[in-house]
């Protein structure tokens, strides 16, 4: 049986990154200039690292995140 990983490319253009991360692009710039996920651009258009994506939403920082702006009152 295949995973995502035998699917999916490993680098992503900025639309396929923010549909399988399932955030908008502004959020997932957001966090690439945050340096939360890494992207690199080639040639004017930017790549973002799909395992970079999969270790950052396997961390805490996506739950302390909501946590505080939730208590700020500001959505995500």
């Amino acid at each position: 049986m295949k995973n995502h990983t035998d699917i999916l490319p490993r680098w992503l253009s900025i639309t396929e990154a923010c549909t399988y991360a399932g955030m908008s692009d502004k959020t997932l710039i957001r966090y690439v200039k945050d340096g939360a996920i890494y992207a690199t651009r080639k040639g004017g258009k930017w790549y973002v690292d799909r395992q970079s994506i999969d270790s950052f939403m396997l961390s805490d920082n996506v739950f302390v995140e909501e946590t505080v702006a939730r208590l700020k009152g500001v959505g995500i």
